[in-house]
């Protein structure tokens, strides 16, 4: 029986989409406990793990949503920007410690430090998942080989041939085809 849940990707840059989407959810999750914990702030309770695992989900399927061939450096910049202000929010607001909005200098330069990298990391794990597909789908396509199919040629012959002449069965018609006479 077939299952009913397929992941069904109509091109590379969907999958290639989908995958840049999992990456900024899963590090702009990752770098905004880490910039949490360098800047002095405490271990997250549950609670807040919760909420940062929901918005930092909810991020990434909307990066993920953005259908690019090839995302630009500023393109990733920016987004890897909200995706940890948007971390550093949520463990802010939900936080069981008095813990200002803003970041301290310390968590600024780890924020910092952290956008940086995981652009760069994004940016190379997106070529290297399109180059990777790419060299797939060739492998794919090259190594199959079409299965030989043993038809002969062949042509249809009547079985049957009339003995009617053609001119008797063309002057057996209801005449010309024209417009009627009263027209």
């Amino acid at each position: 029986m077939a299952s009913r849940y397929r992941l069904r990707v109509s091109s590379r840059s969907d999958l290639v989409a989908r995958l840049r989407g999992c990456a900024v959810g899963s590090l702009s999750g990752g770098v905004s406990i880490a910039a949490h914990g360098i800047g002095g702030g405490s271990a997250p309770s549950d609670g807040a793990l919760v909420l940062l695992l929901l918005a930092c989900a909810g991020f990434g399927t909307s990066v993920g949503a953005v259908r690019l061939p090839s995302a630009g450096l500023p393109f990733m910049f920016g987004i890897l920007a909200a995706g940890q202000a948007i971390g550093h929010t949520t463990l802010s607001m939900a936080s069981d410690h008095a813990h200002s909005v803003l970041p301290s200098g310390p968590m600024l330069w780890a924020h910092a430090a952290a956008l940086v990298v995981t652009t760069l990391l994004v940016l190379a794990t997106d070529t290297a998942a399109t180059r990777v597909l790419a060299a797939l789908v060739r492998a794919i396509l090259t190594s199959i080989k079409p299965y030989p199919v043993g038809v002969d040629l062949w042509s249809t012959t009547p079985v049957y041939r009339s003995n009617v002449s053609r001119s008797l069965l063309a002057t057996a018609s209801a005449g010309t085809r024209g417009p009627p006479s009263f027209a």
